[in-house]
């Protein structure tokens, strides 16, 4: 299962602001860069900010009228949309795996992986933050218990890691697979 469109970085510039004004943390596996974009209206790309609508033709524009003054009513538009801005905002990731992993088949299996266990730890995660993942050499030949905690780790370096959730449907099997039965008896996804 892949991400949620809203939940990942896709332009290279979103990319390169993470690498360039954020922190980083590293593991063997994986290299993680962290960004919290300002929350300042207009101030950061994908941010909502306050403009004028462009007011009728011939429109007077009083301040105190339905209008909004000059330049028409003052809405909410965000690089997501309307609605979007309003939002609470969600962490965004990225993952970067480079060429020296190995051909294309082994590079999207390593994302895979990362987007899965990411996929899992999302609930966890501190909202309003943009992240990417660059795998390290050592994840060429990683299992989906590895990426996990690899990702757990820095993470947990980065304190972007809430503690789970205690008590509910999880413990009450003590197996480990949630509401929805996704997982197996050991957390590991079945394919």
């Amino acid at each position: 299962m892949s991400l949620p469109r809203t939940w990942r970085l896709r332009r290279g510039d979103d990319f390169r602001q993470v690498r360039r004004a954020g922190r980083s943390w590293a593991n063997r596996w994986v290299a993680l860069y962290a960004w919290r974009p300002a929350t300042a209206a207009g101030a950061g790309p994908g941010e909502a900010r306050m403009v004028r609508a462009a007011s009728p033709a011939g429109a007077a524009g009083v301040p105190g009228d339905p209008a909004g003054g000059p330049g028409g009513p003052a809405i909410r538009v965000g690089r997501f949309g309307p609605t979007a801005a309003a939002a609470v905002p969600v962490t965004r990731v990225g993952f970067t795996v480079g060429r020296r992993l190995g051909k294309a088949v082994r590079r999207n299996r390593v994302r895979r992986l990362l987007a899965e266990a990411y996929r899992q730890l999302a609930p966890r995660v501190e909202p309003g933050w943009w992240l990417v993942v660059v795998a390290r050499d050592a994840a060429a030949g990683m299992d989906w218990k590895t990426a996990r905690r690899a990702l757990e780790d820095v993470l947990g370096k980065a304190r972007l890691l809430r503690p789970p959730a205690t008590g509910g449907l999880r413990d009450a099997r003590g197996n480990g697979a949630g509401p929805t039965g996704a997982t197996g008896g050991g957390g590991e996804p079945r394919c």
